[in-house]
């Protein structure tokens, strides 16, 4: 299976404030995989729990700390922009963008 890419950006009406993401460019397998990433790529949303940091694709623990980014990953929207070339075989983030105060 290809690894796709998707613009994953925050809601129009969420608001974003200084030292926050607002959107980002990933690679991933489908459109939840992307919407579970973090801009900063060593986080991923753990259903009910939060934010966690992952090593091998392995929780590792909560992040307490400020995230600069949403926790309502439900309203995020994702829009597919293209695919992968086939020996592209691992998900990330390849872009942010950031609104630095």
């Amino acid at each position: 299976m290809r690894m796709q890419i998707f613009k994953v950006a925050r809601a129009p009406d969420d608001h974003v404030d200084y030292d926050e993401y607002d959107s980002f460019v990933c690679v991933a397998v489908d459109m939840e995989a992307a919407r579970r990433m973090h801009p900063r790529d060593t986080r991923t949303w753990v259903d009910g729990t939060g934010w966690c940091w992952v090593g091998d694709g392995v929780p590792q623990g909560l992040l307490d700390e400020y995230h600069s980014w949403t926790t309502e990953i439900d309203t995020l929207v994702i829009e597919r922009v293209g695919v992968a070339d086939y020996s592209w075989s691992e998900s990330g983030v390849i872009l942010t963008s950031f609104n630095a105060g």
